[in-house]
């Protein structure tokens, strides 16, 4: 049977180039979403010799499909491009971070992309032969409802791992940024769920609010580090960039996401792109005031200035915790509802605790 080169693009024009470069020698498949392209590698995997996936597709990117499938080692010996119309570093990190074997920048040189992608086959076919296929993955395979949420929640931690390790090579003083947060979310979140019943934060809104937590920040990997790591005064122009990872940050996430469910989307789409709100209305990027803030955004975001306070910056030295808490309670109280304040007051002792690393939490 002919051997086929899948090609996942939202635009046409992207994946008739590859049609004319290899259409002839090859089946040409076409997708237009990340979802189509897993089905896809999942139903033609036995005649697949190379996939090319854009990193923006919808429904998950290029780098979600590879890391959806990669347990099912269906696609180990063959090339694996993602393709970008930029040419940008972060955007890098992401391919090889899903285990991408090449990273081509659009439209390109199609002698260049033929060259590139033929040799790959040719050596993909080396080694081919000693792989056997592994249908015995959870992974690959279609999952039940009952276990949804598990299975989602075991992918998002393993995106986590990755943007962690992104994280860490793009600011290795701040390693601890990821465990801490999480850990005071866990805290104000598990004090609210048992004290504040008209909230309504259920068991599972709980567990995505502190699952989601560590990412909140995600857009500050396509922040410029010279405007990131600024020992000084940002400009005004410097500081537009600084806000503009909040919408930043949605944009990986469209890159990197496939398939969890529409209400976890939905949560940690508010706290990454709310996180700055203010509840006085005095935050960005939308002004929002008062209870139009996302509960989930309120919450990691008391968590995240604390951190902050308490960490040493480009610009500053760490407060002392007394100096951290007193900031929060009463010179900026009025960025949080009162019921936040209540809750971080009730919860100080476990803050500083676990600021410490006196403090145990299952998370």
């Amino acid at each position: 049977m002919e051997k086929a080169i899948l090609v996942a693009n939202n635009e046409n024009e992207y994946r008739k180039i590859f049609k004319d470069i290899f259409e002839g020698r090859y089946n040409v498949l076409e997708a237009r979403t990340g979802k189509d392209a897993v089905e896809m590698i999942k139903r033609h995997r036995e005649n697949l010799c190379a996939v090319v996936l854009d990193i923006g597709i919808a429904n998950g990117g290029g780098p979600a499909v590879l890391n959806a499938v990669a347990k099912a080692h269906w696609l180990d010996n063959m090339p694996r491009i993602i393709t970008s119309v930029r040419d940008d570093e972060a955007d890098r990190t992401l391919a090889t971070g899903s285990g991408a074997t090449d990273f081509i920048v659009l439209p390109g040189d199609k002698d260049d992309i033929d060259k590139r992608i033929s040799q790959a086959i040719e050596e993909g076919k080396d080694t081919a032969s000693e792989a056997k296929e592994d249908d015995r993955s959870p992974e690959g395979e279609a999952v039940s409802e009952k276990d949804k949420d598990s299975y989602y929640k075991k992918l998002f931690e393993k995106m986590l791992e990755f943007v962690g390790c992104v994280s860490t090579i793009k600011n290795p003083d701040d390693v601890g940024h990821d465990i801490k947060v999480k850990g005071y979310t866990k805290i104000l979140t598990d004090y609210l769920m048992e004290n504040n019943p008209e909230l309504k934060l259920t068991e599972r809104k709980a567990d995505q609010i502190i699952t989601a937590s560590p990412l909140i920040d995600i857009g500050n990997l396509a922040i410029p580090d010279s405007v990131l790591f600024k020992p000084g005064r940002l400009s005004n122009e410097e500081y537009e960039f600084i806000k503009s990872h909040t919408f930043r940050g949605i944009e990986i996430l469209d890159i990197v996401k496939i398939g969890w469910e529409a209400d976890f989307d939905k949560t940690i789409r508010n706290m990454i792109k709310y996180h700055h709100e203010r509840y006085d209305g005095s935050g960005y990027p939308e002004g929002l005031k008062g209870d139009a803030i996302p509960i989930e955004a309120q919450i990691v975001s008391i968590a995240d200035i604390y951190y902050a306070l308490t960490t040493d910056r480009a610009f500053r030295r760490a407060f002392s915790k007394e100096k951290a808490y007193t900031t929060i309670i009463e010179d900026n109280s009025s960025y949080f509802a009162p019921v936040l304040l209540v809750a971080f007051k009730a919860c100080r002792d476990n803050f500083e605790a676990w600021a410490d690393g006196n403090l145990h939490l299952d998370i």
